[in-house]
């Protein structure tokens, strides 16, 4: 009897993934890969590029609304999705810099938003540990991040990145990046760090 139950049990390298871990891989794997082609990005062919930029503005575009269309929303996929991002503006721009193609300016302008979202996203980590897990996104942050894209597929496919698109989209990314630093802070004035365990879920907290 003993036997029989023994080997009914599955072992965990034949135990098959639940319907729940599949749909959470769904997500997160586009998110995953948004990550590494940010990392990869300055290391391939130039004809790889413009795929490796596509794929990063479809895959942010779409892994959330998978995640939230398959109830697969998880913690790792609200961390991992901003990072993904900023990482993927950031190589790029700097790539760019790099082969003299856009300007220091530029980069400050049009990165605005990411430099001023990993340093308050840095700072409450340092300060309110546990904060980090609420990153809600704000209007500005997507308009934001639209205008990059649009600027990066420009820029990548033709070239073209005149002064005036330069600043229409480098204002919305800097007014981005302030309209969070203003959150961040009514929300650090409003807490404690003794009692932000219990302010994490708060609904206006920022980060």
């Amino acid at each position: 009897m003993r036997q029989s139950m023994k080997s009914s049990t599955p072992s965990p390298s034949t135990r098959q993934a639940t319907p729940t871990q599949l749909r959470w891989w769904v997500g997160n794997s586009l998110t995953l890969l948004r990550l590494l082609a940010g990392l990869a990005y300055p290391l391939v062919m130039i004809s790889w590029r413009i795929p490796l930029l596509l794929f990063a503005g479809i895959s942010d575009a779409v892994d959330g609304w998978l995640a939230r269309r398959l109830n697969a929303v998880s913690l790792l996929g609200q961390v991992l999705d901003p990072i993904a991002d900023k990482l993927c503006v950031l190589t790029i721009l700097g790539t760019a810099l790099w082969e003299q193609r856009v300007t220091g300016g530029e980069l400050l302008l049009i990165g605005a938003r990411d430099v001023l979202v990993i340093g308050v996203a840095l700072l409450a980590m340092w300060t309110r540990p546990g904060s980090w897990k609420n990153m809600p996104p704000r209007i500005l942050g997507k308009a934001a991040t639209a205008g990059q894209f649009l600027y990066l597929v420009t820029l990548e496919v033709w070239n073209w990145h005149p002064w005036p698109f330069v600043v229409l989209v480098g204002g919305l990314s800097l007014a981005a990046g302030l309209d969070y630093v203003a959150a961040a802070l009514r929300y650090f004035r409003n807490t404690r760090p003794a009692t932000v365990a219990g302010a994490v879920d708060s609904p206006d907290a920022p980060i």
